[in-house]
C-alpha cells in the first residue's frame, strides 16, 4: 500500500503493538481497528509499515530512546493514558464484576469446606460408632460360638460315653454262654 499501512496477521499485529493477540481480537470485535479476511479465511489487521528497529514492550519507559533516522528523545517517566470514553468505563464495569465474583465465589468456597470439614467430622463419627457395634456384634457371635462348640464337645462326649457303656455291656453279653443269659 502506498499510505505506509500494510495487513498483518493477528499475532503479528499483537507483537508490533506489544498486547497480547486476545487484545487485538476484542479491538476487532469491538471495532476499534480496522480488519478484512484473507483468502484463507483468516483476519488481517490493518498496521503502518515497520521501520528501523521493531517495538520492545518495556524498553521506552524513563529512557533514551534512538530510533534509526531520527534524533534521540527522552520519554518522561510516566505517560498519561487518554481513556477512549466508555471503553474503560465498560472495562472497570466488568472489572468491577469480576473482582465482586470472585469474592462471591471465594465466600461460597469458604462456606463449602467448612460445610465438607463437618460432614468429614460427622462421617468419622459414624463410621466410629458402626465400626465399635460391629465389633460388639462379632465379640458376641464368637462367645456364642464358643459356648455352641462346648456344648457340642460335651453332648459328643456323653454319647461317646454312653456308646461306651452299651458296648462294653454287650461284649458281656455276648461272651456269656446262652443258657447265662437266658437266665440272667
Amino acid at each position: 500500500m502506498s499510505d505506509g499501512t500494510v495487513w498483518v496477521s493477528i499475532a503479528e499485529a499483537a507483537r508490533r503493538q506489544g498486547v497480547t493477540r486476545t487484545a487485538i481480537r476484542n479491538r476487532i470485535k469491538r471495532g476499534t481497528i480496522k480488519h478484512r479476511v484473507n483468502n484463507q479465511g483468516n483476519p488481517l489487521v490493518e498496521a503502518p509499515e515497520e521501520r528501523g528497529e521493531p517495538f520492545q514492550r518495556g524498553t521506552a519507559t524513563g529512557t533514551s530512546m534512538e530510533v534509526p533516522g531520527h534524533a534521540p528523545a527522552t520519554v518522561p517517566e510516566t505517560v498519561p493514558v487518554t481513556e477512549p470514553s466508555g471503553l474503560d468505563r465498560t472495562e472497570r464495569r466488568h472489572l468491577a464484576e469480576i473482582d465482586r465474583l470472585q469474592k462471591s465465589h471465594a465466600a461460597h468456597i469458604a462456606a463449602l469446606e467448612s460445610q465438607l470439614n463437618h460432614e468429614r467430622k460427622t462421617h468419622h463419627a459414624e463410621v466410629s460408632r458402626l465400626m465399635a457395634t460391629m465389633q460388639e456384634r462379632v465379640d458376641a457371635a464368637e462367645m456364642r460360638a464358643e459356648r455352641a462348640e462346648d456344648q457340642a464337645i460335651t453332648a459328643l462326649t456323653q454319647a461317646a460315653d454312653a456308646a461306651e457303656r452299651i458296648t462294653k455291656s454287650l461284649i458281656e453279653a455276648v461272651s456269656k454262654p446262652v443258657w447265662r443269659r437266658l437266665l440272667s
